[in-house]
């Protein structure tokens, strides 16, 4: 893609063409493209670097290697050159790999009121929560101030916690839920994960499929694309059209893992 843009200098896109041309090992091509990085940066009297959501660079590769970490150290070796602007999750431990280097960080939170707005949102789109709500005075605000809390700042994990709440069965179980909602991602992931086990042996296989496919797709797939895919069976040559699964039965068997989203 960018060998490919008419707006970058020619010698940079030289540069990007050449070590695309390259095939290499994975660490190998890190410490490349932290190479030509470093070289371009020097043909500018400053340079900005913007390096987003690294905490999705895999913790290890194939092999057993520190991916993330070596990544982050390789970046280190900028500093000298570039002004460095790194985004991720706060689970990640980014300032281990600039060791001596004066770091300055922003921490980005959801406002407390957008969040309770969303919360009381949610509340009132679910039939359940509404009718328990209605029975209990305190619920709805016992609801909002515990996922206000344990979100900390955090959509994402609103989101999730929301998820389950949702599904209780009773006013007994929605308080049950908010003493032992997760409180940080992994976690979260973690209780997903179980949640999905727990099903039905159709919809526990239907969801794991699923998340197999996302999880090693080179791009987001598309609805049709996934429903296609889940349709084949071992020993398929072609596609069973009576196999497709529809799109609601496999975003309820990945219990608020997975989300379609409309352009």
């Amino acid at each position: 893609m960018l060998s490919s843009s008419s707006l970058l200098f020619p010698a940079v896109r030289k540069a990007c063409i050449d070590l695309s041309r390259k095939y290499a090992e994975v660490n190998g091509l890190i410490k490349e493209h932290i190479s030509l990085l470093k070289t371009l940066s020097k043909a500018f009297t400053r340079t900005y670097l913007i390096i987003d959501a690294v905490d999705e660079v895999p913790e290890f590769g194939i092999q057993g290697l520190e991916t993330r970490q070596g990544f982050l150290e390789a970046l280190s070796s900028l500093a000298d050159h570039s002004r460095l602007f790194i985004t991720s999750r706060p689970h990640t431990n980014i300032a281990s790999a600039f060791p001596g280097i004066s770091l300055s960080t922003i921490q980005v939170q959801a406002a407390e009121a957008d969040i309770v707005s969303y919360v009381s949102s949610r509340i009132t789109t679910s039939t359940r929560l509404k009718a328990f709500v209605s029975k209990d005075e305190v619920l709805q605000s016992e609801i909002v101030q515990t996922v206000q809390k344990k979100a900390n700042g955090m959509f994402l994990l609103a989101q999730f916690q929301v998820d389950k709440i949702r599904t209780a069965i009773s006013i007994r179980q929605v308080r049950k839920i908010l003493n032992s909602l997760p409180e940080k991602l992994q976690d979260v992931y973690s209780d997903c994960i179980g949640r999905i086990e727990k099903q039905t042996e159709a919809d526990r296989l239907l969801g794991m499929r699923v998340l197999s496919w996302i999880t090693r797709a080179k791009r987001p797939l598309s609805e049709q694309e996934l429903t296609h895919a889940l349709a084949f069976e071992s020993g398929d040559t072609k596609i069973d059209w009576t196999g497709i699964p529809d799109i609601s039965t496999v975003i309820g068997a990945c219990v608020g893992l997975v989300h379609v989203q409309t352009e």
